[in-house]
């Protein structure tokens, strides 16, 4: 809740409360962050009667969640991720637009602003089919092409970059193996061969010539709302999605490392990482690595486990919490 988006779970809204709280009664939450620019305050919540989310940073109510993507970054790695590279497109680009988003904060505006527009299309085609004003269309279709080749340039420049951070990554491949990334789709390639410009063009005129087709299919045939998000084994040149279970792990492993290395180097201050349950299918080795890599990121990281000598290789290093009937506890031997 102190990014933009709807988290980890994707949970709405009204499932954020508790189930047994009346419909007069509400959830809040504030947090405290500590940064180069001082403390930020930011408090995030949900009024009764109002579907909205609230949120205020340093006691100012804030328009949009935006605001949330300029202060703070947060990067999540839980075990319900480990199919990402067998999953379909749509759910890999989901996975993209977050990293981009917490590399540029601004990407998540776009995106939004790009499927509103993408769904007026389809509602304007869909209620005067053949008989839809061109000039009102032309114009949300320059539009979406515009909105649309950022949106795909900000994710190539954020691939070269990633790309660049995790040949930087200082683990062993036989450790964790390094990926390679590609964004692939036949907006992504026309942009890598030509200008901006004419990328844009050439998207306004794939959207012209899908009229008659998107009026009855709905959404749009061609889009950055179409690109996929590929991850290869770059040292057996291989798709992720051949790669056995732990090579996936490690490959999504390295992924979330340098990205978090890129946001520090970038943005002046690491991310915050979530880690769910993610040492029991490590072996003491790569755990040490992994550990090791988090201690030189120097960020606050919060890691899950059932087992706290899943932990050793910290020692004194973390701060130890249980969890005892939904109560966080100081870390006991018993």
């Amino acid at each position: 809740m102190l990014i933009p988006g709807r988290g980890l779970r994707r949970a709405r809204l009204d499932d954020l409360k508790n189930i047994k709280a009346s419909p007069a009664e509400y959830w809040a939450l504030a947090a405290t962050l500590d940064t180069p620019d001082g403390d930020i305050r930011i408090g995030t919540g949900q009024k009764p009667g109002d579907p909205g989310r609230i949120i205020r940073i340093n006691g100012i109510d804030q328009h949009s969640q935006a605001p949330l993507g300029e202060v703070s970054a947060v990067i999540w790695l839980t075990p319900q991720m480990d199919g990402l590279f067998l999953d379909s497109p749509s759910v890999r680009r989901r996975f993209l637009d977050r990293m981009v988003a917490s590399f540029d904060p601004k990407h998540q505006s776009r995106t939004s602003r790009y499927d509103k527009l993408v769904r007026e299309r389809a509602a304007l085609l869909k209620s005067q089919k053949k008989n839809a004003d061109p000039v009102w269309l032309t114009t949300i279709e320059s539009q979406i092409a515009e909105i649309g080749i950022a949106i795909a340039a900000a994710r190539h420049i954020f691939r070269q970059r990633l790309e660049q951070a995790i040949n930087r990554l200082n683990i062993d491949e036989a450790d964790f193996p390094k990926p390679r990334v590609e964004i692939q789709g036949n907006i992504d390639d026309y942009l890598n061969a030509h200008a901006a410009i004419d990328a844009e063009r050439y998207f306004a005129n794939l959207l012209q010539e899908s009229r008659e087709q998107d009026s009855y299919t709905g959404g749009a045939r061609d889009g950055t709302h179409k690109s996929d998000f590929r991850v290869y084994h770059k040292g057996l040149g291989i798709p992720a999605d051949n790669c056995s279970t732990g090579e996936q792990k490690g490959l999504l492993i390295n992924l979330i490392l340098a990205q978090a290395f890129l946001i520090k180097a970038e943005r002046g201050f690491p991310p915050l990482l979530l880690l769910d349950d993610i040492a029991a299918h490590l072996d003491d080795h790569r755990r040490d690595v992994l550990f090791e890599a988090i201690i030189r990121l120097d960020c606050q990281c919060w890691m899950t486990g059932t087992d706290r000598s899943d932990f050793d290789s910290f020692a004194e290093k973390a701060q130890y919490i249980d969890i005892r009937q939904s109560t966080l506890q100081p870390h006991t031997n018993t």
